[in-house]
């Protein structure tokens, strides 16, 4: 895909994690995977899941104010709930959607998308490869070589892989259609940013990745890829922390405004105005991409971290040595974050943020 002229000058965008999680505070999809709650009590969460307050044309008002230039949408985070009206189906003939699974029973997406455009605002939809929800996903193992460090743990999860011996290529071909079918029907929104997630469990050539890179060029031709693409994205995309050395091109970091990545009523340490100010100028002068987002718990953040590189194209290398202090240290100062690691590149700046869902919103759940 073409870098498109307009992102490297976007400087602030805005990144909203929002899904069923928000019900309870529970992490984003994690929770279930990592045992911190049941695969049950965790999608029980649908049925509370009303955004009843849902208010797409305050949110595209609010980043105008602030500066921003794009916005970035969880549509299908790892748990595999879909915040459009999504016509692909489950082997059983179900669809899982806010529509069909949730009293919110409206394609979500749709009223975003259109609030962006109308605010003049780049339009951003964040998309997880994996599903952990979808019967024919944890199907297939990559090769014994492929699990880097951060995978081994997770290496028997039974949402991620089959126990070996175990595996059906029939199953993961029929996921990868899914996966593909709802590519495209989000390409019909013609988005300015496609914004991946979840590759990591299988290699880029079990993803069919090139072909993926194909579709994703002839339906979504504006659009910029992250580096979540296993060597097909325009920018790389760092997480809560820079590098000792910037990615070469395009790059961005996302940092939340808190602890967590979704919501969680009880996390109300958020960074201060200077805090925010400083890591900005900072990442402006490294010349990079500046994403903020909304919120991941402490726990298991650092199991977490494993699994997303910063370099979104070298995760598990050396490439992803996370070198600078989070902005959220314990210290509560940003002067650790930049000076002594960053060094200014010369290249265009774009900054990413995103915003949190405050406890103030709590009701649009």
């Amino acid at each position: 895909m073409a870098m498109q002229s307009w992102y490297p000058q976007a400087k602030l965008g805005i990144f909203l994690h929002w899904g069923i999680y928000a019900v309870n505070s529970t992490a984003e999809s994690w929770a279930f995977y990592l045992g911190d709650c049941s695969w049950d009590e965790y999608y029980a969460q649908a049925s509370g899941f009303r955004a009843s307050a849902y208010d797409p044309d305050a949110w595209a008002a609010l980043f105008a104010e602030a500066g921003a230039r794009y916005a970035v949408l969880t549509t299908k985070h790892h748990d595999g709930m879909a915040l459009w009206d999504t016509a692909v189906a489950y082997p059983d003939g179900s669809t899982f959607s806010t529509v069909t699974a949730t009293p919110a029973a409206r394609d979500l997406v749709t009223p975003y998308a259109e609030a962006m455009r109308r605010a003049g605002i780049k339009l951003g939809l964040y998309f997880s490869h994996l599903d952990w929800h979808h019967p024919s996903y944890a199907s297939v193992r990559p090769p014994a070589d492929a699990f880097h460090p951060g995978m081994l743990e997770d290496r028997e999860n039974r949402w991620s892989y089959p126990p070996e011996g175990e595996e059906d290529y029939a199953a993961w071909d029929a996921f990868r259609a899914f996966h593909r079918a709802q590519l495209i029907e989000l390409c019909a929104y013609d988005p300015n940013i496609l914004w991946f997630d979840g590759a990591w469990e299988r290699t880029p050539e079990q993803w069919h990745m090139a072909e993926v890179a194909e579709l994703l060029a002839d339906r979504a031709p504006h659009a910029v890829l992250n580096g979540r693409m296993g060597g097909y994205g325009d920018f790389a995309t760092q997480e809560q922390a820079l590098l000792a050395t910037p990615p070469a091109g395009p790059w961005e970091l996302c940092v939340t405004v808190n602890d967590s990545w979704g919501y969680k009523a009880h996390d109300t340490n958020f960074k201060s105005i200077r805090q925010l100010v400083q890591l900005f100028v900072e990442v402006f002068a490294a010349a990079a991409t500046c994403c903020s987002t909304s919120a991941r718990a402490r726990t298991g953040r650092s199991r977490r971290s494993r699994h997303r590189g910063c370099a979104s194209s070298a995760r598990g290398s050396g490439a992803t040595r996370r070198l600078c202090t989070p902005l959220s240290a314990a210290s509560g100062s940003a002067t650790s974050m930049g000076r002594r690691h960053c060094r200014p590149t010369g290249r265009p700046c774009t900054c990413t943020c995103s915003v949190s869902l405050r406890s103030s919103w709590s009701s649009r759940v």
